[in-house]
């Protein structure tokens, strides 16, 4: 909701864990983001895997957009002062 709302300075400290924000700056997110618009249209994520092993989880799963797109991706995510944040995102190109 956050990246919807164009709210990147509080999605990424809100929402990525402290390691990412170490290898990963703001400004090199918010670059991110605007290279992959199709995050800023995501209304929810349809066929979700979810693995969690010790305090490290996984989504994988194809973000729907409102434009009908559907992209398949995976977020990886650390539980972090009890909430799960983001370590980082894959998103997978479609060949099509």
């Amino acid at each position: 909701a956050a990246i919807r709302e164009n709210k990147m300075t509080e999605a990424y400290y809100e929402y990525t864990a402290k390691e990412f924000q170490e290898a990963t700056s703001l400004d090199t997110f918010k670059d991110f983001l605007k290279e992959h618009p199709e995050l800023n249209k995501t209304q929810s994520i349809n066929n979700i895997e979810k693995k969690i092993k010790d305090n490290i989880g996984a989504i994988t799963g194809a973000l729907i957009s409102n434009d009908g797109n559907k992209p398949p991706m995976e977020c990886k995510l650390i539980k972090e002062g009890g909430k799960w944040k983001i370590l980082g995102i894959i998103l997978i190109k479609s060949l099509q």
